[in-house]
């Protein structure tokens, strides 16, 4: 991912250069001012640039230092607009302006129709139609993520854990140089374990055990993002021809739509046959995404084979992309907050958390994950402060919007949370750059003398809140926030029962940035436990 993404920001450095225009540079010479009359957009402040290269060329200088450039700009409540390559980006902090942004309605602040414009569905994910509604759209898959997905999130704890522990297995197998050290490079060993756990809850766990299918599926999402950046960076005109030259031919794709078109057939037509009463026999059903998808079709409005599989290659990317930098983070920060380890060991096994390859009841481990406060306090802490991206809350302005001081967006615009700033400011956080996962118990003495038995929740890694905008805010927060908590949880929890592990730099040094993503570079070496 890495070197793709060093190859989009060479290009991108290029096409910003050869597109830049004086409309660009205007956008980002905007001093601080009340005055509309001294300034086109009411109540903003924007970045003070001091480099020759940033000043003249904002657009290019922020894809390469984004999240310093929002960090830098950021004072508590005031808005500020930053010029992107595409679009200006109008950030706000304040309580009132984020309740009017969450509230706006789609047809004028519109989330789909910014992931249109970041991730051209037409040509990345087998010719999706994205509406720029909500409405228009639908909320099947938000109910399917949401509440269908989240209640067998107990089935499904035993089998994610025994994918977990499989995978690895045979990590350790497959090193070449130790049975007991393995070397792995923290961002890919991260997608390959949501790879694996994912597969399973979307697909099915016949389609994750087939290896073309998991490498298709490894390798989409890093098709999709590199795809989708460079069509970005533009012109439309050369997106029919250079989309299947960046797809790859759409080997990835085309390998995941030829496997699961299928399987997602027989499913309808069994459904179907069920409701008609054409099927004289009951079948256990699939506990996976796909059955999920089947079952939600009404017969109003139902979705064809194509659709479903359209819908699912669209939410695939979301469910490996962003949990695998978490997770990642997550791990890091094991490393560098050591004093942290043996305390999540004492209460993991006070939970009596061992390796679940038939060991542990469905019900125990389902409960076990949810009765981690410590745990679920580290992970909610460990994305504070090094969330995976600097902006959360996107929206694009499809119609002119004034907020009610007066604040103006224009259509084009992308209104948005500076959610990194928020996290690290002193107003909402006391010591806020200091690694505390005691801020979000109950119990914020000192945790080395209070038993694991007395920890409890103050505020849990799933909540949303203008404070923690890390999964999103309002009726567009993370529909699949519960799902990633508790796989999250469960491979963080058999490191620790399972593994030492060490970094090769903490997680401050160890990431670089593209536009507003903040991507992490560490290597691990887990070491097998002595038991």
């Amino acid at each position: 991912m890495h070197s793709t993404l060093v190859a989009a920001f060479l290009l991108g450095v290029l096409i910003t250069m050869v597109s830049f225009t004086k409309r660009q540079t205007y956008g980002l010479a905007i001093s601080f001012t009340g005055d509309s009359s001294a300034n086109f957009r009411k109540n903003t402040i924007s970045p003070n640039y001091s480099s020759y290269l940033a000043r003249w060329l904002p657009t290019l200088y922020y894809l390469m230092r984004g999240p310093k450039i929002l960090l830098q700009t950021y004072t508590t409540g005031v808005a500020f607009v930053v010029a992107t390559p595409g679009a200006h980006y109008v950030h706000f902090s304040s309580d009132a302006h984020i309740r009017e942004l969450k509230e706006a309605p789609s047809e004028v602040l519109s989330l789909h129709a910014l992931s249109k414009d970041m991730f051209l569905p037409q040509y990345t994910m087998n010719g999706l139609e994205v509406h720029d509604t909500m409405s228009g759209n639908g909320n099947l898959h938000t109910r399917v993520f949401r509440v269908i997905l989240s209640s067998h999130l107990p089935a499904l704890c035993c089998p994610l854990a025994r994918v977990i522990t499989e995978f690895f297995t045979q990590e350790f197998h497959a090193a070449k140089h130790s049975s007991d050290l393995v070397h792995m490079p923290g961002f890919s060993m991260a997608k390959r374990v949501m790879t694996a756990t994912s597969a399973l809850v979307f697909f099915g766990p016949k389609l994750a055990a087939d290896s073309e299918f998991l490498k298709a599926a490894l390798a989409y999402p890093e098709d999709l993002f590199f795809t989708a950046e460079i069509l970005r960076l533009t012109p439309a005109c050369l997106h029919s021809i250079l989309a299947p030259l960046l797809m790859r031919n759409h080997r990835a794709s085309s390998t995941l739509v030829k496997y699961l078109t299928p399987v997602v057939k027989v499913r309808l037509a069994r459904s179907r046959d069920a409701d008609t009463g054409l099927s004289n026999h009951e079948q256990t059903k699939e506990i996976d995404c796909i059955q999920f998808f089947v079952d939600v079709n009404s017969h109003k409005d139902v979705w064809t084979a194509e659709k479903i599989v359209q819908v699912l290659l669209g939410t695939w990317f979301a469910a490996i992309h962003q949990p695998a930098l978490t997770l990642v983070y997550a791990l890091q920060d094991l490393c560098d907050h050591e004093e942290y380890v043996p305390l999540l060991q004492e209460e993991l096994a006070r939970g009596q958390y061992f390796d679940p390859l038939g060991q542990v009841s469905e019900a125990h481990l389902a409960s076990l994950i949810d009765n981690t406060p410590l745990l679920d306090a580290f992970l909610k802490e460990s994305s504070r402060l090094h969330p995976s991206d600097a902006i959360s809350v996107r929206r694009k302005v499809l119609k002119d919007f004034t907020f009610t001081d007066g604040t103006q967006l224009y259509p084009g615009d992308v209104a948005c949370v500076p959610s990194q700033a928020i996290m690290r400011d002193e107003t909402w956080y006391a010591e806020s750059k200091t690694f505390s996962p005691s801020r979000f118990l109950f119990n914020e003495s000192d945790m080395k003398e209070a038993p694991c038995s007395h920890y409890r929740t103050r505020n849990s890694f799933t909540d949303t809140d203008i404070a923690y905008p890390f999964w999103g805010l309002g009726r567009h927060s993370c529909p699949g926030r519960f799902y990633a908590s508790c796989v999250l949880k469960l491979v963080v929890a058999h490191v620790l029962t399972h593994y030492d592990i060490s970094s090769n730099c903490t997680s401050d040094s160890g990431q670089w940035t593209y536009r507003s993503s903040i991507l992490p570079t560490s290597t691990f070496a887990i070491r097998k436990r002595k038991m």
